[in-house]
């Protein structure tokens, strides 16, 4: 194999490395829920437990929660409960659906987000919006990028994408053949 194929194989590996972990950490959401999701109470709760498989970092998570007519009904920041559960106050909800809406990280980097509805006072079911309405309960919640992360992740490309370019692109080391044996007339007469 030549180099340029090694290298285009180095580079395919380790996308397809990054790409799966990834991929393994993304998960799905919370183990259980108080309410629990689709639940039908009579009465609002005074907050959201969600429990889930590890320990969530209540600074790196977030937690909306809002009512059929879009209002938010967090009172303050998650905080967490136990060794895997996170908490979100609520104010009383007036009577209809309520969705709450999560991204949570957890202390092993992995992160799980989803939604969950609960009605109160309706007697019935919540009726689930469609997929945007899960979106819209959290618009203003995003990381964004850090520019000192962005500027390293910069510097890095460059300088393997020239560290590779070198390896690829560089000449290759001409060897001579040894010379053949000078023959020498005085020594072909004998």
């Amino acid at each position: 194999m030549t180099r340029a194929g090694w290298a285009s194989a180095v580079v395919v590996g380790l996308a397809v490395l990054f790409g799966w972990t990834g991929a393994a950490w993304a998960g799905s959401g919370a183990a259980s829920s108080v309410p629990a999701d689709g639940a039908v109470l009579t009465a609002a709760p005074s907050a959201v437990e969600l429990v889930f498989t590890g320990r969530p970092v209540a600074a790196d998570s977030h937690v909306a929660v809002r009512d059929a007519a879009g209002r938010s009904l967090a009172v303050g920041e998650p905080r967490p409960s136990g060794d895997r559960s996170l908490v979100q106050t609520v104010r009383s909800a007036e009577r209809g659906d309520v969705v709450v809406a999560y991204h949570v990280v957890l202390a092993d980097g992995s992160e799980k987000s989803g939604t969950l509805w609960f009605s109160v006072g309706t007697g019935v079911r919540p009726a689930r919006a469609p997929d945007q309405a899960g979106e819209a309960a959290v618009p203003l919640h995003e990381h964004g990028i850090d520019p000192l992360s962005a500027v390293l992740l910069l510097v890095n490309a460059v300088v393997v994408f020239v560290a590779v370019a070198m390896l690829v692109l560089r000449p290759r080391r001409r060897v001579e053949p040894p010379p053949a044996p000078a023959q020498h007339p005085e020594m072909s007469s004998r």
